[in-house]
């Protein structure tokens, strides 16, 4: 316990460090634990204490305790955490902000009775399967979840200072910077980008993928990783990995490899892309992916047209929360959204015809929707069909 009171009071006195608001929404929903989800460095910490300042209260009520703070590895009982609290401030009630909450045993029952008693929790974690398993049952209907990601342009723009982003040569070279190192905030302004990235994501394989899952064959995970790099925007099956594997003398099963990519997902190091309309069979059998960041896709390849549409995807499910392809024959869309039909084209000169030719043919078909060609840097209409550089896909 009284290691616990020490770190109560270390953090009052500290205060709430500075930050730079994201441009994520903070919900006011009472009676309902609040759970903060996002690959690791993409600023859920800090946005815990966005979440202190929004709520305006004196600091003292404040618990905010970091579960991968090695003086926490011993402790099993969590009820130690409300007890030393009132043994500080007997006169207060206290507000909970529990970061990395899932390296704590027997967490999902005490956030509960945490929450049967009336308490205003928040909690974070490095994994998207955070919240099945115990946690889904236990905490059925009474939590929100807040999704962070890596910055999107806009917020880049406000982490370098730039508060009007004209097109001009002159700053488009942050385009080309976001692109390439992608937006992790404590990358945006590092002079040493490639080695931070590297750290972040050797990080991630290794605490939540490798030993959390207990991972043995990690040469087959980089192989995997590797193969995924380079397929980005390419459709897939595992079946079909798993014979390129077996002609390098690599023995994988198709079965093996989708539950080294679950646990990718699950790390939040990839995001999948889907076929839109097409049976639960083919959904499963055939995909994309893309990485959660640029910065971590640079680390593998330099395409500038991959890095455009890897950052398109991810802009995208940072809105919709999904990822949707659409493939006929000899006819493919990049994106589809609830009201878009979306291309990616580097350059417009680049296979434009094929690529109005798709979007037209998807649009025929659902003339509710918009078609859009995101593009570098070149904005223009083909009749009903407008292309617009990436930095204004950040705007809308």
């Amino acid at each position: 316990m009284e290691v616990i009171k020490e770190l109560i009071i270390n953090f009052h006195k500290k205060g709430i460090p500075e930050y730079i608001p994201r441009e994520i929404e903070i919900p006011d929903e009472k009676g309902l634990v609040k759970v903060i989800t996002g690959p690791r460095r993409a600023g859920k910490t800090y946005f815990l204490y966005q979440i202190m300042d929004s709520l305006k209260e004196p600091i003292t009520r404040y618990v905010y305790l970091d579960f991968e703070d090695y003086r926490l590895m011993d402790l099993r009982n969590l009820e130690e955490i409300v007890s030393a609290y009132y043994s500080l401030y007997p006169d207060q009630e206290p507000i909970f902000f529990f970061d990395e909450i899932q390296n704590a045993p027997n967490w999902e029952r005490f956030i509960r009775r945490l929450l049967n008693d009336g308490y205003e929790v928040y909690i974070t974690g490095s994994n998207s399967n955070l919240l099945s398993g115990e946690f889904s049952t236990v905490l059925a209907g009474r939590y929100w979840e807040i999704t962070i990601l890596p910055l999107s342009f806009r917020e880049y723009l406000r982490f370098k200072g730039v508060t009007n982003f004209p097109y001009v040569p002159e700053k488009y070279h942050l385009v080309d910077d976001y692109l390439y190192y992608g937006g992790f905030p404590g990358v945006v302004n590092s002079n040493r980008k490639e080695e931070l990235l590297r750290l972040y994501f050797q990080s991630t394989i290794l605490q939540d993928v490798v030993k959390r899952y207990d991972i043995r064959e990690e040469a087959l995970l980089e192989l995997l990783i590797k193969k995924l790099a380079e397929n980005i925007g390419k459709e897939y099956s595992f079946l079909s990995i798993s014979k390129k594997l077996k002609s390098l003398n690599i023995s994988i099963s198709p079965k093996s490899l989708i539950n080294y990519y679950k646990y990718l997902e699950n790390a939040w190091l990839f995001l999948t892309s889907y076929r839109e309309k097409q049976s639960f069979l083919k959904k499963e059998m055939y995909r994309k992916s893309y990485f959660i960041d640029n910065g971590y896709l640079s680390l593998f390849q330099d395409g500038w047209g991959k890095l455009l549409e890897n950052a398109v995807a991810v802009e995208l499910f940072r809105k919709y929360k999904r990822l949707h392809y659409w493939r006929a024959e000899n006819a493919e869309v990049d994106f589809i959204t609830p009201s878009h039909a979306i291309q990616v084209s580097y350059n417009l000169g680049d296979n434009l015809e094929r690529e109005l030719k798709s979007l037209r043919h998807y649009l025929d078909l659902n003339p509710d929707k918009k078609g859009i060609i995101i593009t570098y840097n070149q904005e223009q209409s083909f009749g009903e069909i407008e292309a617009i550089p990436f930095w204004k896909l950040s705007q809308q």
